[in-house]
């Protein structure tokens, strides 16, 4: 296969550029990322934000990865004060109604 190369004609050629990207960048643009009950939550929202997290699987079949016991571990870890109380409601209630639109 071959190395992605710059296209000589590029106005973009050898050019380095910063882009800030806002805090708010998932909100502003509806954008849901869905979480697994045991990945760095804590390190996630401090990016992505609580209001921006979800539950879901985009799996129609049985998986490896699936948590019957999501809620309750979820909540198990605000109770453990490794995630804010608050998330628990919005990753499991608020943000998926908010995504589908109920």
């Amino acid at each position: 296969m071959a190395k992605n190369r710059e296209r000589p004609d590029s106005p973009l050629r050898g050019a380095i550029h910063n882009y800030e990207v806002p805090e708010d960048v998932l909100t502003k643009n509806r954008m849901y990322v869905s979480c697994q009950v045991d990945e760095d939550l804590s390190y996630i929202m401090k990016y992505a934000g609580e209001h921006n997290l979800l539950m879901g699987s985009d799996y129609t079949h049985n998986d490896a990865a699936q948590e019957m016991d999501f809620v309750r571990l979820l909540q198990r870890r605000a109770d453990m004060g490794e995630i804010p109380q608050s998330a628990v409601k919005k990753i499991t209630e608020h943000n998926p109604r908010a995504f589908y639109g109920l």
